[in-house]
C-alpha cells in the first residue's frame, strides 16, 4: 500500500507541475512579486535538486539552504526546463549566530523536469559556467540578466537562503512545555 500511495502522490504532483507550468511562457522573465505564482511543490522540487546536486562540494555543516529565482520555464518534448538565478550555502550555528561559512552567492541554472508512463517524476539540474554555455541553453531573453547578475538579484537569493535556513532551524527546536 505504502508503494501505490507514493506512486500515485508522484503521479499527481508530476501531473501538477506539467499542467501549471506548460501553461506558463518564457515570453516575459517574471518580477520576484510574481514568483509566488508558481506552487510550493515546484518550488520544493528546484530546491531539492540543488540541494541535492551541491551536496558534498562543500565542508559538512549544521544546515545546507538554497534560494532560487525562476526566470521563467518552457516545455520542450514533454519536459519541462526552468530558468533560474540560484544559491547555495552551507551554514552553521556558532555562539548563537547562523554564519554562512561556504557557498555560492549566485549562479544560473536549468533544471529539467521529467515524467515517465507511471508518472514518477525525475529532475535534473545543470549549472553553465560561462557566458558561451549560458547562451546555448538559456532562452535570449534571459542571458543579459544572467551573465550579469545583478545586486538586486544577489540580495534577493540571499534572503530566499537565509529564510531555508531559519526554517530548518526552527524545525529542529526542541519543543518547550
Amino acid at each position: 500500500m505504502d508503494n501505490l500511495m507514493k506512486s500515485f502522490l508522484s503521479g499527481m504532483l508530476a501531473f501538477a507541475i506539467f499542467f501549471l507550468c506548460t501553461a506558463c511562457s518564457v515570453e516575459q522573465p517574471p518580477a520576484i512579486a510574481e514568483l509566488k505564482d508558481y506552487p510550493r511543490e515546484v518550488h520544493t522540487v528546484l530546491a531539492d535538486t540543488i540541494l541535492r546536486d551541491y551536496n558534498g562540494k562543500f565542508p559538512p555543516s549544521e544546515y545546507t539552504a538554497s534560494g532560487h529565482i525562476i526566470l521563467g520555464n518552457e516545455e520542450k518534448a514533454g519536459d519541462v526546463y526552468f530558468y533560474l538565478l540560484a544559491s547555495y550555502g552551507v551554514y552553521a550555528d556558532k555562539d548563537g549566530e547562523l554564519t554562512k561559512l561556504a557557498g555560492i552567492d549566485a549562479m544560473p541554472a536549468v533544471v529539467v523536469v521529467s515524467a515517465d508512463e507511471q508518472g514518477v517524476m525525475t529532475a535534473r539540474g545543470s549549472y553553465p559556467r560561462d557566458t558561451e554555455e549560458i547562451r546555448a541553453v538559456f532562452p535570449r531573453q534571459f542571458t543579459d540578466r544572467v551573465t550579469d547578475i545583478g545586486k538586486n538579484d544577489i540580495d534577493t537569493l540571499a534572503i530566499l537562503e537565509m529564510q531555508n535556513v531559519i526554517s530548518q532551524c526552527e524545525k529542529n527546536k526542541p519543543i518547550t512545555e
